[in-house]
C-alpha cells in the first residue's frame, strides 16, 4: 500500500517487477492486476470499503486499449505502444474478468502481435521490443548478452500459461484447443523424453524463421538458461493438470 500513487494505482520503482531488466517505473498492468486479484480474494473476510471497484475502474481506464482489445503494459503515454503477454493471460486465468470479457480478450489476444508476430507463437514477453533506453545497462545486459531477456525470449511459464488459457477458452473460441495442443507439443519437444527431461527458464526461436525453439545458449560464459526452472515447471504442471 505504500506504493500507491496519486493516480490510485501502484507506482513501482524501476527494475522492480519480474521484468527486472527493463525500467518499468510508474504503474504497470501486471502488478496492479495481481494486487487487485489479491485484494478481492480477501474482500469477504476483511472488506475493502469499495477499493476493489475503484481500483478496477482505474486499471481499465489506464491500461485497456480499445483499439486492440487487450491491455497495455505501462501507464505513461510514451510507453503506450508496449503490450505484454503476462497480464493479459493472468486477467483470464485469475478470473479478473467475467466470462464474456474473458472470451473477448482471448479473441483479441490471439489476433494481436503479442501472440503471433514470432513464428513460434505465444511465449515471448513483450511487443514491440523495449527501446534500448529502458533496458538495464549493467554488466548482465551489455556483456552477457541478455538484451532480449524480457521481450523476445520465450519463457516456459508463459508458454504453459498460454496453453492453459487456450484450453479454458476452447469451449467458446474456435481453434483455441488446437492452439493449446500446438504449445503443449512444443513444450514436450523442449523438455525431452525420459526422467532427465527438465523445464528450462528461457528459450529462443532457432533457427531464425523456423517454428521450432532451442535452448538459449550464449557465447559468453556468464549466463545459461536455468535448468531446471521451478517457476516454469510449476506452470507446466498446472497447465497439464
Amino acid at each position: 500500500d505504500r506504493h500507491f500513487g496519486t493516480s490510485g494505482l501502484l507506482d513501482q520503482p524501476s527494475f522492480s517487477d519480474w521484468q527486472d531488466s527493463v525500467d518499468r517505473s510508474g504503474a504497470s498492468f501486471y502488478c496492479n492486476l495481481v494486487y487487485a486479484c489479491a485484494l478481492e480474494s480477501m474482500k469477504d473476510e476483511f472488506g475493502d470499503g469499495g477499493r476493489s471497484a475503484s481500483l478496477r475502474s482505474q486499471i481499465d481506464a489506464t491500461f485497456f486499449d480499445s483499439a486492440s482489445g487487450i491491455y497495455r503494459s505501462l501507464d505513461r503515454p510514451e510507453r503506450a505502444k508496449y503490450f505484454s503477454l503476462d497480464g493479459n493471460l493472468l486477467a483470464i486465468d485469475l478470473d479478473y474478468l467475467p466470462l464474456e470479457r474473458k472470451i473477448e480478450l482471448y479473441r483479441h489476444l490471439i489476433d494481436h502481435d503479442i501472440w503471433g508476430s514470432h513464428s513460434c507463437g505465444p511465449g515471448f514477453v513483450t511487443t514491440p521490443p523495449y527501446d534500448d533506453a529502458y533496458k538495464d545497462k549493467t554488466f548482465r545486459m551489455r556483456i552477457v548478452g541478455l538484451r532480449p531477456y524480457h521481450d523476445a525470449l520465450y519463457w516456459s511459464w508463459l508458454m504453459a500459461l498460454a496453453a492453459k488459457v487456450s484450453l479454458q477458452m476452447a469451449p467458446y473460441v474456435p481453434g483455441a484447443e488446437a492452439c493449446a495442443h500446438l504449445i503443449f507439443d512444443r513444450l514436450i519437444q523442449l523438455v525431452g523424453p525420459g526422467p532427465d527431461g527438465v523445464v528450462g527458464e528461457v528459450y529462443w526461436p532457432f533457427p531464425k524463421g523456423s517454428r521450432t525453439l532451442g535452448s538459449y545458449e550464449l557465447r559468453w560464459p556468464g549466463y545459461r538458461s536455468e535448468q531446471p526452472f521451478s517457476w516454469g515447471s510449476a506452470f507446466v504442471i498446472d497447465a497439464v493438470t
